[in-house]
């Protein structure tokens, strides 16, 4: 059932326009987990230039 949704994602015409843009999301949605990640391990170490309070 995952081999059509795929097929269908990448193959049909609704989705051809919107694919894009969810995998841009997905990009920046990661990109800013990660820099989340390394401020908030960056200020339990207490480095000087991490934010405050990402506890």
């Amino acid at each position: 059932m995952g081999d059509r949704r795929s097929v269908i994602l990448f193959a049909g015409d609704r989705w051809s326009d919107a694919l894009p843009v969810c995998i841009a999301g997905i990009i920046v949605g990661l990109l800013g987990t990660t820099l989340f990640l390394i401020q908030r391990s960056a200020s339990r170490r207490g480095r000087r230039g991490a934010q405050v309070g990402l506890d």
